[in-house]
């Protein structure tokens, strides 16, 4: 009779973290930061390892452009699990947006070499070459970006732009 116990009780305690949650979640969508993010807070009293609230204090972090907080949410979500790639993704937003180009061409590495090569990732490394006054290894990575999404016309521009750079680049070296 007490397991079965045990488990209503874990039951209940799953559902009232869900319904946290949903309210947490309901309060950023209303713009009702603070009483989300005490929300969020609430649920990881509880569930220390929840991603989910994890991702919603990184987005009232970022809102806040409270970056080294909204950085120490994120890279707590890889570090719980590092095949949760949009934590990966949220943690290279932040670092483009502070404009830490030296950590996002790490971590965005780091995302390549456990082998999720998808568009996203070359981006922001060509990115970070091409704002670090690299070019030309911006185009290698836009490049690799265009050929996994080759429909994307956002990407097909960074690629023309940073070609056009390196292009102009060689030109002038011949002068």
């Amino acid at each position: 009779i007490q397991p079965v116990k045990k488990r209503k009780i874990e039951m209940t305690d799953e559902r009232a973290l869900a319904g946290i949650l949903l309210e947490a979640q309901a309060n950023l969508k209303k713009r009702k930061i603070d009483e989300a993010e005490n929300k969020f807070i609430e649920v990881l009293q509880k569930d220390p390892k929840n991603i989910e609230s994890y991702m919603g204090l990184g987005r009232i972090y970022v809102m806040r452009k409270e970056f080294d907080t909204a950085e120490e949410a994120y890279r707590h979500i890889v570090k719980i699990n590092r095949k949760f790639f949009n934590g990966y993704r949220e943690l290279l937003n932040v670092f483009e947006l502070s404009k830490n180009w030296s950590e996002l061409k790490k971590i965005a590495q780091e995302v390549l070499d456990l082998g999720h090569q998808e568009a996203w990732v070359y981006e922001k490394i060509g990115t970070a070459f091409r704002r670090t006054g690299y070019p030309d290894k911006a185009e290698e990575y836009f490049e690799k970006a265009v050929e996994a999404e080759p429909q994307n016309e956002g990407l097909l521009d960074e690629l023309l732009e940073v070609a056009i750079i390196n292009k102009n680049k060689i030109g002038r070296a011949h002068v």
